[in-house]
């Protein structure tokens, strides 16, 4: 029996959808998707269950609602915007190190390094179609910013973020569950900051895989939201804030001061994009 769930929210990128449930289609790993456009059929797939909604719930609640779907112990959490099949020449990158690879079944490598050094969750290296690194996690810092982390060269002993990008992301389902999944407020955009703060704050773990690579076509859904996704940003900025006062330190006035020119900062680019 699979312990991998597959779990993919989708609302517009057609074609993402279509490389990546070509990628599963022979594989033994069930897939759930959660369309969140009530004007897009999803052509019935061999091992593919469909949650058709009548209107976009988010990619939080979206989320939630495949998670639940599913029996299995873990849950991988997908965009339709990754790819597994990595040209090898996209890995000929600047990272200095020879131990990022592309490999058969990148799931069941994420799952036994998980298992090794008993992660609640674990996701690639996450790589742009340019072959550079995106990210191996992130820094969520005292003014309320996400630094990604570029630096392939982390021991796992010494291993030490605040977060994983949820665009590829291999989590336990009860772990998942027992902190409520993602908050369904933030709609889309920073659910798995808050997501992560709160598994930090309860002393799970979790880290990035250093030898696994996938591709992460950033943006391809975002950039049909305009103006909303600044807005996103704002708002659920000001969510992630009030929901981890500790992490941010709100009662050290020059740190009030400098979270309160960065959500400025939010809400001039919100302005810009109208």
């Amino acid at each position: 029996m699979p312990k991998v769930t597959v779990v993919i929210p989708t609302l517009s990128n057609k074609k993402g959808l279509e490389q990546v449930l070509d990628y599963f289609s022979n594989k033994d790993y069930p897939v759930i998707v959660v369309n969140n456009n009530p004007s897009e059929k999803i052509p019935k797939q061999k091992g593919v269950i469909c949650l058709s909604q009548k209107k976009n719930l988010g990619f939080a609640k979206a989320v939630n609602l495949g998670v639940r779907k599913a029996k299995t112990e873990w849950v991988l959490v997908l965009n339709d915007d990754i790819e597994f099949e990595i040209k090898n020449e996209k890995l000929k990158i600047k990272n200095n190190s020879s131990k990022l690879k592309t490999v058969k079944d990148p799931i069941k490598e994420l799952l036994s390094f998980a298992k090794k050094y008993r992660l609640d969750a674990v996701s690639p290296v996450l790589i742009n179609p340019k072959g550079k690194i995106e990210n191996v996690g992130y820094h969520v810092l005292p003014y309320g910013k996400a630094k990604l982390i570029k630096n392939l060269k982390l021991e796992i002993k010494n291993y030490e973020v605040d977060g994983l990008t949820a665009a590829c992301l291999l989590i336990k389902r009860d772990v998942f569950l027992k902190v409520n999944g993602f908050d369904e407020r933030f709609f889309a955009y920073l659910e798995d900051v808050d997501l992560f703060l709160t598994l930090k704050e309860k002393g799970y773990k979790f880290a990035v895989c250093p030898h696994i690579a996938v591709t992460h076509n950033h943006m391809t859904t975002g950039k049909s939201l305009g103006w909303r996704k600044n807005w996103l940003d704002f708002r659920n900025w000001i969510y992630v804030i009030c929901k981890h006062p500790k992490h941010f330190n709100l009662f050290q006035p020059s740190n009030l001061l400098a979270l309160l020119i960065e959500r400025l900062k939010n809400f001039s680019g919100v302005v810009k994009s109208l």
